[in-house]
């Protein structure tokens, strides 16, 4: 008999070590698969930081080189002395009708007609007072303070 038991008791043994050893495989699988999951969830998230901030900088860049050209006559135009004046005079008007009797009227309103007319991407060039808020636009347009609310 003895030997029976010790044959019964090697396969109680080795039964438990199989279970031990099977059920320790399946911990460590779902381990490493939600470590793997969450390690794929980290790495789309910085891809995608990555990849939004690249195309980010691209169109920056495309914004920028567009724009460059359209600041700079911008830039010019408003460092005139004789817009500088007539946007300070056309503070003491409170109807865009009365801004476009100003004195530089005319002298403005030439810079303004050639701006729009040497740029297909410029439709429209104005100047506005701080002041009232009365804008005078190129071709002699113009709209009343209250019209535009800056406030």
């Amino acid at each position: 008999m003895g030997s029976k038991e010790k044959k019964g008791s090697n396969k109680g043994v080795s039964s438990i070590m199989v279970r031990m050893a099977a059920v320790s495989m399946i911990v460590l699988i779902i381990v490493f698969g939600i470590a793997s999951l969450l390690i794929a969830r980290v790495k789309t998230e910085t891809d995608s930081q990555v990849t939004m901030h690249n195309a980010g900088t691209v169109i920056s860049g495309i914004v920028s080189d567009y724009m460059s050209g359209k600041i700079s006559d911008v830039t010019v135009l408003a460092s005139d002395n004789e817009v500088i004046d007539y946007a300070l005079s056309i503070g003491d008007y409170e109807t865009g009708e009365e801004a476009l009797s100003a004195e530089g009227t005319q002298a403005v309103q030439e810079k303004l007609n050639r701006l729009v007319i040497s740029s297909a991407d410029i439709i429209s060039a104005w100047v506005i007072s701080e002041e009232t808020g009365v804008l005078v636009a190129d071709n002699m347009r113009s709209i009343d303070g209250a019209a535009v609310n800056l406030s």
